[in-house]
C-alpha cells in the first residue's frame, strides 16, 4: 500500500439504483472507520454542490481516497457521473496501482 496520507480510507462508487445496499455498507464501514473516512455522496452533499464536480469528483477518487469499491452492474455502466469516478480507477490501473482498487458485482 502507497504510504502516502489519504483523506478517505474507502471511496464508493456506485449508480443510484444500488443506494439502499450501498448505503448499508457504507454505515458499516463508517462504524469501524468513522464516516469522515469514508466517501460516501449523501454524506457529502455541500462539498458535492459544485459547478465543476465533474473535474472535483475524479481527484477526489484517485488523489484523495486510499481503496475505491466499485458496485458494478448494468446500470453502472449507463451513469455519466460512475464513469468520472471509473476513470479514476483506470488511472490507478495505469499508474499500477491496482492495489486501491476493489471490484464488486
Amino acid at each position: 500500500m502507497p504510504s502516502k496520507q489519504f483523506r478517505f480510507q474507502v471511496a464508493l462508487s456506485f449508480p443510484g439504483e444500488y443506494r439502499a445496499r450501498v448505503e448499508k455498507i457504507a454505515r458499516m464501514l463508517a462504524d469501524k472507520l468513522g464516516q469522515s473516512n469514508v466517501l460516501y455522496d449523501e454524506w457529502y452533499r455541500a462539498e458535492f454542490a459544485r459547478p465543476n464536480l465533474n473535474v472535483y469528483l475524479p481527484t477526489l477518487y484517485s488523489e484523495q481516497s486510499l481503496l475505491l469499491v466499485f458496485f458494478l452492474g448494468a446500470a453502472y455502466a449507463e451513469k455519466e457521473w460512475c464513469g468520472l469516478e471509473w476513470r479514476a480507477g483506470l488511472d490507478l490501473l495505469k499508474r499500477k496501482e491496482e492495489d486501491r482498487l476493489m471490484l464488486l458485482r
